[in-house]
């Protein structure tokens, strides 16, 4: 499955290493990660940054959401529109745990 990675960047120094941690462990369960983090660039602004990061997430099967992932208003936006259209979304253990 193409799983979408959900969670803080703005804010959170860190951002790049716990997007790319949660991508391999996606990936070492078999899944497809989808990460809003590799086509940003740090140097736009966030309205374009939401923009890309939704056009991916629609690409997506599920999203996994990181830690402390309501901290973010991005990610709250994600999760939001990803309820409204269907799209699974739980935390990253679930999916990453998941063996269906």
């Amino acid at each position: 499955m193409k799983i979408y990675i959900s969670g803080r960047i703005t804010g959170d120094r860190d951002y790049r290493k716990k997007f790319l941690d949660a991508g391999n462990r996606l990936k070492n369960a078999g899944h497809h990660p989808l990460s809003p983090v590799t086509p940003v660039s740090d140097c736009i602004d966030w309205q374009s940054a939401m923009r890309g990061a939704l056009r991916t997430m629609m690409l997506s099967d599920g999203v996994a959401l990181l830690p402390v992932w309501s901290e973010s208003k991005g990610a709250m936006i994600e999760a939001s529109l990803a309820h409204e259209v269907g799209i699974p979304v739980k935390p990253i253990e679930e999916w990453v745990n998941d063996k269906a």
